[in-house]
């Protein structure tokens, strides 16, 4: 058994410790490629996009937490809203606004639909639940975007998401209080990365060997 350990007055394991600065580390890393690479123009991110992300998963965050009740496993969802909202506020700056797309409004409209769910009727699971159904909605815009436009991503930052996401998941199966209900959140989370990690690599591939074919092909004539 591992020894308890008490920081900033949350115990936990220090193997919990580890993990949760792993994670966020890995997140936080991921958000700086991303935001250097769209500086660099390798990417172009919409910031309606972002917005909407920070603002979903700061509250699937909140949600999270006064369902746990755990501010350790929360607290790798709270930075990662705030990197979200600070990475939307740099967007704005640089990048180009696009009106939100229907699922996006879809994500919006899920989001004040749990707010309302959590502080009027106190149902704290049922609001937590609306905003992990959100969590795949809101990524369906950048799913279908980038399936039909590979080079408008990057995958190392998803790389680093998808690592993040899974050290997330082994934090609360190590902390959870046996309701399997905590873990739907992170392993989404991450199934949600790492399908987007998947999309971007596969469709770069076949792109970039559609290019070489044509390009092969052109050379020939």
């Amino acid at each position: 058994m591992f020894t308890e350990i008490t920081i900033f007055g949350a115990s936990g394991t220090p193997a919990s410790f580890v993990l949760i600065f792993t994670a966020v580390a890995c997140a936080t890393y991921a958000y700086v490629r991303y935001y250097l690479h769209t500086l660099e123009d390798v990417i172009r991110p919409n910031p309606w996009s972002w917005g909407i992300w920070g603002v979903t998963t700061l509250v699937e965050a909140i949600t999270y937490n006064a369902f746990s009740e755990d501010w350790i496993q929360s607290l790798i969802f709270y930075w990662s809203a705030i990197c979200c909202l600070v990475v939307t506020y740099k967007v704005l700056r640089t990048g180009k606004p696009q009106w939100p797309t229907l699922t996006e409004w879809l994500s919006v409209v899920a989001t004040l639909a749990a707010l309302v769910v959590w502080l009027v009727f106190h149902e704290t699971w049922w609001a937590h639940f609306i905003m992990i159904v959100a969590v795949p909605i809101s990524f369906f815009p950048i799913w279908a975007e980038t399936w039909n436009e590979p080079h408008k991503e990057h995958n190392a930052s998803w790389v680093w998401w998808s690592i993040g996401d899974l050290l997330a998941f082994i934090l609360i199966l190590t902390r959870f209080s046996g309701d399997g209900r905590e873990l739907w959140y992170a392993g989404v989370e991450f199934a949600c990365h790492f399908g987007m990690l998947l999309i971007v690599i596969g469709r770069q591939s076949r792109h970039g060997k559609r290019a070489n074919t044509l390009a092969t092909l052109s050379r020939k004539r």
